[in-house]
Parts: C-alpha cells; structure tokens; sequence
C-alpha cells in the first residue's frame, strides 16, 4: 500500500487525523480493489469518506448536501482532469445525487416519492444501479497496477464524461 502523502505545512491535528481514521479506511479500499466484486462497497467508503471531511472542513450550520459538494469544489484535483471530463458542476451533482445518496441512503437504487396506501411504501425505485457502472463482474485489480494507479499524479482517466 502506497502511504498517503501529507503536505507537511497542515496543522499536527489534521496529519494525525489522516493517519489515523483516514488513512486506515483507504488501506481498507486499497485492499478491497484487489478483491471481484468490492467496487459498491468501496465506492461507498470513498463517498462516506467525502461525507466525514465535509463535516470537518466546513461549519454546521448548513445542509450535508452543500457540505460534500463543497469538498469536491474546494478539494478534488480538477487541475488534473483530462479536457473530456464532464464540467465540474454536473461532476460534483452527479457524485452526489447518483452515487453518494443512493448508497447512503437507499441501497444503492434511485428511488422517487410516490402515493402509497396506507401500509404501502411511499418511494419506487426509477433507476437500479448498473453493475457495468461500477465495474461489477470484473477481477481484481493487481497490487502492482493498483500501487501504480495510488503513486500516479495522473488519473488514470476523466472522472465523468457527458454524452452529446
């Protein structure tokens, strides 16, 4: 497992957070993308991951929604991004409203409000997910390629691309 590079310039109590909570949870993802079949699971500790930085980052006083968008706005390395990469915005709406929600929230599906009986749900699901999305079916990655896609400053390809 590659170490998490710290900029050694950050406050004492945010390294020892990252080495401590932090850092354990991405050795977790690192070892579960070796594994078929992780990638939901992993994605959502990415997601989570996002969700806990964001109420560190940013005072409480508004919604948790704002609050992970704006961890991608402020954080995520866009610099780096490949000029098919969707803009940011729809990034940063999709990140949360199709992959974030659904996991945290709702197994993994979409769902929407609808009219139910008395006893009856009140949301149906519009959207399962796609398991090709998430590159379900597919082995594990190799520790050698996996350690070169974590020491890589370039991604491996554009966060989301839009179709036209």
């Amino acid at each position: 497992m590659v170490a998490i590079q710290i900029n050694p310039t950050i406050p004492d109590a945010v390294k020892r957070l990252i080495q401590g909570a932090v850092e354990d949870q991405f050795n977790d993802v690192h070892s579960m993308m070796m594994l078929p079949n992780c990638n939901f699971a992993a994605t959502a500790i990415l997601v989570n991951l996002i969700s806990g930085m964001s109420t560190i980052f940013y005072g409480q006083d508004g919604g948790s929604g704002a609050r992970f968008k704006n961890v991608l706005k402020d954080f995520y390395p866009w610099d780096l991004q490949p000029s098919n990469n969707a803009p940011r915005e729809v990034v940063i709406e999709c990140l949360y409203d199709t992959v974030r929600n659904p996991l945290a929230h709702s197994l993994g599906v979409q769902t929407q409000e609808a009219k139910g009986r008395r006893g009856q749900p009140t949301h149906v699901i519009v959207k399962k997910p796609s398991g090709k999305s998430f590159g379900y079916g597919k082995p594990g990655l190799p520790q050698d390629l996996l350690e070169q896609l974590e020491r890589s400053l370039v991604p491996p390809g554009p966060t989301l691309t839009e179709k036209r």
